[in-house]
């Protein structure tokens, strides 16, 4: 049960798993009857302790919210992509105008001025100039996306936190810089993007290989026996 412990917070990194394995072995130990294996259990509580004390990774619940947010992103559409707006041509005519086409040079000059406002815009130019998307580009931004937030995922069960903190860095920044954030669906995957990326995936774990190793020693015969000389 020891070794089966460490093995589970070692390899697997679950806490849940490795604090059960270490439970059953101090009760394995206490219906033994055997004054010997004090020591074991007196480094046993502490690490029972130290397990507890650790603030647990709920995997799947994160590993859930990041399914949420990839299913968000397929919903996506190419309106929520930052584009501007095509420049329109006001061709229609003026109705104040004479029917018989002497205001004809006027009416022209009328209308290319429209057009003239509808063409030229004016940018502030400490505003960030935001590409324009494609269809095509819409479908190849969703697909990165996705593939950030899965690689977030694997980080999740791997419990590997820089991994974790890079994919979901790149998330934000790839909707940050090519989705609009007034978009209610953009606004709500950024949202449960950064609540995501304040968790620890891997939190620090306590060495429990103590009381194994003791355990080993008693089997051995190396530890000292009872108080009175007699190894029970």
């Amino acid at each position: 049960l020891l070794r089966v412990g460490n093995q589970r917070l070692l390899i697997e990194k679950d806490i849940r798993g490795a604090l059960s394995a270490l439970e059953s072995a101090d009760e394995v130990l206490a219906e033994s009857d055997d004054i010997g294996v004090y020591p074991v259990r007196e480094q046993l509580a502490k690490e029972i302790l130290a397990l507890k004390s650790i603030q647990g990774v709920d995997r799947t619940g994160l590993y859930l919210k990041l399914e949420a947010a990839i299913a968000s992103v397929n919903e996506l559409t190419t309106q929520a992509l930052i584009h501007d707006q095509a420049p329109g041509f006001n061709m229609s005519e003026d109705t104040n105008a004479p029917e018989d086409g002497s205001n004809m040079f006027t009416r022209g000059w009328n209308r290319f001025l429209s057009t003239l406002k509808d063409v030229v815009v004016v940018r502030r130019l400490d505003e960030t100039v935001k590409p324009l998307m494609s269809p095509d580009q819409s479908a190849w931004a969703r697909l990165n996306l996705q593939l950030m937030l899965e690689e977030a995922e694997m980080a999740v069960l791997r419990g590997n936190q820089p991994l974790y903190e890079r994919a979901l860095d790149k998330a934000r920044r790839t909707v940050s810089e090519w989705y609009d954030s007034s978009n209610p669906a953009v606004k709500g995957l950024s949202d449960i993007l950064t609540e995501l990326a304040d968790k620890h995936v891997d939190p620090k774990l306590p060495d429990v290989s103590q009381s194994l190793g003791l355990l080993k020693e008693r089997l051995a015969g190396r530890l000292a026996p009872d108080s009175e000389g007699k190894d029970s």
